[in-house]
C-alpha cells in the first residue's frame, strides 16, 4: 500500500477513507494527489479553479506533436517533412528500436517494451475477467454462453425487490429495498453525500444543466443533424396542449429518473424522456398519446401532471372554462388508455411531489409493485 506522508487535502482524504475503508481509501487518495482533475484544482485554487484548469488543458493539448502543429510552425513543405521524420523516429516496432539504438541494444529494449505492453494488456483483461457480473468471467470458467448469462442474471437479482423480500420478509424487504435505492438516485443530497458539499452541488448543477440542454434546438441538431434536428424541434414546439406532448419539465424528468433508478433491476421495458412511448389511438379526436413514464412489462402508465399544464384543482378555480376544458381532456385521455389499451394508471401531481418528494416516490414505487404482484398472480392463474 502506498504510504501517504502528508495529507494535502484532508477533506478529500476523509471522504475517501469513509467511502472505501482505510486500505483502498489510501490508494484512491494517492491516485487523486498524483493525477490532474478539475476536482483537485477546486481544492487547490478555489474560485480560480476553472481558469487554471483551462490553462492546464490548453497546455496539455499543445504539448503533443501533430501534422497541423508542424505545418503551422515550419510551413507546409518543411512541416510535412519534419512530421514524417518524427513518425519514423518514434515507431514502436523492432525496426524503429534498432534504428534508434543499434542492433543489439535495440532488440533488448524492444523485448522489454513488448513485455510491458503484454503485461498491461493482461492486467486490463484480468480486470474484465475478475468481474463476476461479466459473461466472459463465467465463459472462461468453462460454462456455456447460455449458462453464463443465467449466472450473471442471478447476481443481478440479488439487488431486486424479490431478493430483498426473500431475505428480510415482505415489509422489511420493501423498506430496505427503497432505502438502498434512495442512495442510487440522482438527488442533491446524494451528490453531497458522495462528493462533499461544494463538489456535490457542482455535480448536481451540471446534471440539471444537461437536462436543460436536452430540450434545446442545439441538442436536437447535434443528435439528429441540422435539417432533421431542426424539424423535430420545430414539430415539438408546434404541438398543442390537448396532445400533451413530450415537453417534460425538469422536475418531471427528475421524478421519472428517481423512480426508474429504483425499479430498473426488476423491469426490462421502461420508457420515458427521449425514449418515450407512443400509444396510437386514431379515434375520438386522438391520434397519438405520449405518456410521461411507461412500464411495458406490467402495462402501467405513470403520468406526472404539471400544475399549470393540467390545471391542478388545488391551485386553479375548477369553475373556469379553460380549467374545465383541460380537466375534461385529462379524463378523456386517461379513459382512452384504460379502455383501448387496458393500462394501469398512476397519476402524480407536481405540487404533491414538490412538497414531499421522497414520500411521493415511495408511494409510487409501492403502487408499481402492487400492480406487478397482481399482474404476476393473474398471469400465473391463467397459465
Amino acid at each position: 500500500m502506498k504510504k501517504i506522508k502528508k495529507i494535502s487535502y484532508p477533506d478529500k482524504y476523509d471522504e475517501l477513507i469513509k467511502l472505501h475503508g482505510e486500505e483502498k481509501g489510501n490508494i484512491e487518495y494517492y491516485k487523486f494527489i498524483r493525477g490532474s482533475s478539475l476536482e483537485k484544482y477546486v481544492f487547490k485554487y478555489g474560485e480560480n479553479a476553472n481558469k487554471y484548469w483551462n490553462e492546464h488543458l490548453i497546455k496539455v493539448k499543445n504539448s503533443g506533436v501533430s501534422l497541423e502543429k508542424m505545418i503551422l510552425k515550419y510551413g507546409k513543405h518543411e512541416g510535412e517533412k519534419k512530421y514524417k521524420n518524427w513518425k519514423e523516429a518514434t515507431k514502436q516496432n523492432l525496426e524503429g528500436f534498432i534504428k534508434r539504438w543499434g542492433d543489439e541494444e535495440g532488440k533488448r529494449r524492444y523485448e522489454i517494451f513488448r513485455e510491458k505492453s503484454l503485461s498491461a494488456i493482461k492486467k486490463i483483461d484480468r480486470k474484465t475477467v475478475k468481474n463476476q457480473r461479466n459473461i466472459k468471467y463465467w465463459v472462461n470458467l468453462g460454462y456455456t454462453k447460455e449458462e453464463s448469462i443465467l449466472k450473471v442474471k442471478e447476481l443481478q437479482n440479488t439487488s431486486s425487490l424479490d431478493s430483498f423480500i426473500s431475505r428480510y420478509g415482505e415489509d422489511e424487504g420493501k423498506r430496505k429495498y427503497i432505502e438502498v435505492n434512495k442512495l442510487k438516485s440522482i438527488t442533491i443530497n446524494n451528490m453531497i453525500r458522495l462528493y462533499g458539499e461544494n463538489e456535490g452541488k457542482r455535480k448536481y448543477d451540471e446534471y440539471i444543466i444537461k437536462l436543460k440542454y436536452a430540450k434545446t434546438i442545439e441538442y436536437f441538431i447535434k443528435k439528429y443533424g441540422t435539417v432533421e434536428g431542426a424539424k423535430i424541434y420545430k414539430d415539438i414546439q408546434k404541438k398543442k396542449i390537448n396532445n400533451f406532448v413530450n415537453m417534460y419539465s425538469l422536475i418531471g424528468i427528475e421524478f421519472c429518473e428517481n423512480v426508474v433508478s429504483m425499479i430498473k433491476n426488476d423491469f426490462k421495458k421502461i420508457y420515458y424522456g427521449d425514449n418515450e412511448y407512443k400509444f396510437f389511438v386514431w379515434e375520438d379526436g386522438f391520434k397519438i398519446i405520449v405518456v410521461d413514464l411507461y412500464i411495458k412489462d406490467i402495462n402501467t402508465v405513470i403520468e406526472f401532471y404539471g400544475d399549470y399544464w393540467h390545471r391542478n384543482p388545488k391551485i386553479y378555480n375548477i369553475d373556469k372554462k379553460d380549467v374545465k376544458e383541460i380537466h375534461t381532456m385529462n379524463e378523456k385521455r386517461i379513459h382512452k388508455l384504460k379502455e383501448k389499451f387496458n393500462s394501469n394508471i398512476i397519476i402524480v401531481w407536481e405540487n404533491d411531489y414538490k412538497n414531499n418528494k421522497q414520500n411521493i416516490i415511495n408511494l409510487t414505487i409501492n403502487e408499481i409493485y402492487k400492480i406487478k404482484n397482481n399482474y404476476e398472480q393473474r398471469k400465473s392463474f391463467i397459465e
